[in-house]
């Protein structure tokens, strides 16, 4: 993770530094949600029998659904951040807005992602990846 922040934008400064802790937030919240499911394991022999298989199933089911979506969102955060790190805003921008979309909705990442969308920086780097048009 490049940390730098020496030439940026004020909206990119601070879309960096949201990303970043939606970032730690995303660690923080599938360790929670680990915790919970090795919590739920160890509860399952309170639980009345004629609950026990149903709920237990749905619990652990609706735990790991979440776990594996935070990974996904993890994951693209981070390649966020590798794109933050080659100076390609527009890039990190669509793959902070993607890791928004998932659920649950984080609302950190999509203010990030709508603000280095408006950065000065994102606008140059999409207008010289364009090639301009050609006539034959």
């Amino acid at each position: 993770m490049d940390l730098n922040f020496e030439g940026l934008s004020t909206e990119a400064k601070i879309g960096k530094i949201l990303v970043l802790i939606a970032f730690i937030l995303k660690i923080i919240g599938i360790l929670g949600a680990l915790v919970a499911v090795s919590m739920g394991t160890g509860m399952m022999m309170f639980v009345p029998m004629d609950l026990g298989p149903t709920w237990g199933a749905m619990w652990m089911s609706i735990v790991a659904g979440t776990i594996v979506l935070g990974l996904i969102g993890l994951f693209l955060v981070w390649k966020a951040f590798d794109k933050m790190a080659a100076k390609d805003f527009h890039g990190a921008a669509i793959f902070a807005l993607i890791a928004a979309f998932l659920p649950p909705l984080d609302i950190i990442v999509l203010i990030g992602a709508i603000l280095l969308f408006i950065s000065p920086e994102a606008k140059t780097r999409a207008t010289e990846a364009t090639p301009p048009p050609t006539t034959v």
